[in-house]
């Protein structure tokens, strides 16, 4: 591992299952990581472990909504985030697109997702008489950025005159 370090300027640690998940990681890659005094190093929402070294502190909680929201937009965000803040680069930094545990979606709603129902309501009304449906589905199909099967659905019955309300 102190072999592959030593070819970047900085090393992100993240697991899908959540930070406390890369603990394990600690013995194995701590070491490796000290092998590299200049290296930025850190582990995304896991602070003060032998995984995180050379960043500023509070750095990791700052950069696990990037991962955690997951989607193009953030890791484009993520990518400016790390230059400027890692590594010292010149640019402005954007926050993360934060998508609720809970939500309404639309593909084509600014944002994309709506807090509640009201919300959502009053940016896309419902005809009087029109039929409304539910489409449910999970909040990793948007921060995947893989909500196609989604949008498909969400236009088809929208086709066929139905209100829809997408929501994970």
């Amino acid at each position: 591992a102190a072999q592959l370090f030593g070819q970047y300027r900085a090393v992100v640690f993240d697991a899908l299952s959540g930070p406390d998940a890369l603990l394990p990681l600690v013995p194995q890659y701590g070491p490796a990581l000290a092998a590299h005094p200049r290296l930025a190093a850190l582990a995304a929402g896991l602070p003060g472990t032998a995984l995180s070294r050379n960043v500023a502190d509070g750095i990791e909680k700052e950069l696990h909504p990037y991962l955690d929201n997951g989607g193009k937009e953030n890791f484009r965000r993520l990518a400016r985030f790390m230059k400027v803040r890692l590594l010292g680069g010149a640019g402005k930094v954007e926050p993360p697109l934060v998508f609720p545990p809970e939500a309404l979606y639309h593909p084509d709603a600014p944002g994309l997702t709506f807090a509640d129902t009201a919300a959502y309501l009053k940016w896309r009304p419902l005809r009087p008489g029109q039929a409304a449906v539910a489409v449910l589905f999970h909040r990793n199909h948007l921060a995947a950025d893989s909500t196609a099967p989604v949008d498909a659905t969400i236009r088809a019955l929208e086709a066929e005159g139905l209100a829809v309300l997408p929501c994970y």
